[in-house]
């Protein structure tokens, strides 16, 4: 495996973080990386199905949270908050702290704080990820679903040249 190659799945991993500067950029520049080089090598190749896979799932995960989130904290306020208004520039909870704390407000609340776990680890797992590619190992990050069906090449193991003939001997069946 080349240096270029290294760096290139380097940068694959760390492009995911351009989400941070742009909206929508954690999928794009990835895309446009990967689809570019990945005829090139089989390394950059199942490293941006596992950028691509991941950064999808984090997505869904993002929106089921989101969602749940919103649902359970609104009807939280509207059933036990009282009168629930929103103006041009304040919202108002009408007797909200007169009113006990229910099962859906909480779990909506937890829903927004796993939320944050979740964007942290996402973070936390890109540079992960970036480093084992930087070692040139691809790294199969966790909670993935498989959108892009990745080789079968195990998590933390070197991509020899022999491994990458089979990885794109098993792309062609």
């Amino acid at each position: 495996m080349t240096t270029n190659e290294r760096n290139t799945a380097t940068l694959l991993h760390l492009s995911a973080l351009t989400q941070y500067l742009f909206p929508l950029a954690n999928y794009i520049i990835p895309t446009v990386i990967w689809s570019s080089k990945k005829e090139n090598s089989p390394f950059i190749d199942q490293t941006g199905r596992r950028v691509m896979n991941f950064q999808l799932s984090i997505l869904v995960y993002m929106f089921l949270l989101g969602i749940v989130g919103v649902f359970l904290v609104v009807g939280a306020l509207i059933n036990h908050g009282g009168e629930f208004t929103i103006d041009s520039d304040e919202i108002h909870i009408g007797n909200f702290m007169a009113q006990e704390w229910t099962a859906w407000f909480v779990t909506g609340i937890v829903s927004f704080v796993l939320l944050g776990i979740l964007k942290f680890a996402e973070f936390v797992l890109i540079i992960y990820g970036a480093v084992k590619a930087s070692n040139g190992l691809l790294y199969s990050y966790p909670l993935s679903i498989p959108f892009f069906k990745v080789g079968s090449i195990k998590e933390d193991e070197k991509m020899e040249s022999s491994d990458a003939s089979n990885l794109e001997n098993h792309h062609q069946s």
